[in-house]
């Protein structure tokens, strides 16, 4: 009988954490995908230093969240988005609106995937 509540204490602390993990990776990478959008209409309307400051407030949220999100994530759409972040720099600092807004856009619909990726729903659950 011991082992039966045993095992039913790590099935519900193992739920529990599925659930902290699921509400917190959301709240987290929603701020940061809304940033990047705001990004992407500064460069789409040639603002650089609104693109810039919006661009550079969501990279360190990112670097923030990162490393409590790689206890749990798959790394591959993480290096993907530290990529994105690395060329984004750049495109900002040439001065190539159309270029950097596309990566803001990407980068913000990357960010919301991660985010949704860890989301309790139907789909994750099958």
């Amino acid at each position: 009988m011991k082992r039966l509540y045993i095992g039913i204490f790590v099935l519900t602390l193992l739920f529990s954490l599925g659930l902290f993990v699921s509400f917190s990776i959301n709240r987290m990478y929603a701020p940061i995908a809304e940033l990047l959008e705001d990004a992407t209409k500064a460069a789409l309307q040639e603002n650089l230093p609104a693109a810039k400051e919006q661009a550079e407030k969501a990279l360190s949220l990112w670097q923030a969240c990162k490393k409590a999100t790689a206890t749990v994530a798959d790394h591959t759409p993480m290096e993907d988005i530290d990529h994105l972040f690395a060329e984004m720099e750049i495109y900002a600092n040439s001065k190539e609106f159309p270029h950097l807004a596309a990566c803001c856009a990407q980068l913000a619909v990357m960010v919301r995937d991660m985010g949704d990726a860890h989301k309790l729903n139907l789909w994750n659950l099958l």
